[in-house]
């Protein structure tokens, strides 16, 4: 009896000091950059479209990649600090946007989305991808 409670403390000993080696004693003070896919390919532009959000809380800059295949689409970049009430960030024309584009900004909310839509109708190639960094 006594041989296993023995046992059993070593256990719990090594058991709590490989607990302790591996937690981190701090926190990683950067956060890597973060690839985010607005839109990619083919919509529906000319009855309007949102991408899917992003929450970029810990991130100070973003770096836009555009491009479209007419001159009739636009692209809004849209900010909000509480994912319900959003502002306009920047705009991208099709003429700009036709010639593809990348460029950074300073992040001016926590969430971002876009929205794009044509002023012609039909089907138009729309890619933007947002990169998110410190």
């Amino acid at each position: 009896m006594r041989f296993s409670n023995r046992v059993l403390l070593v256990a719990v000993s090594v058991l709590m000091l490989l607990a302790v080696s591996c937690t981190p004693s701090t926190p990683p003070t950067t956060t890597d950059p973060a690839d985010f896919v607005f839109f990619s390919g083919l919509n529906y532009a000319d009855a309007g479209q949102y991408s899917n959000v992003f929450d970029g809380a810990s991130y100070a800059h973003v770096t836009f990649t555009i491009s479209c295949d007419n001159d009739a689409s636009f692209i809004r970049v849209q900010a909000s600090a509480d994912g319900a009430n959003w502002v306009q960030q920047t705009e991208y024309q099709g003429a700009v946007c036709r010639q593809g584009l990348s460029e950074t900004l300073f992040t001016a909310g926590r969430y971002y989305r876009a929205y794009t839509q044509s002023v012609t109708s039909g089907v138009t190639t729309v890619n933007m991808v947002g990169r998110f960094s410190t």
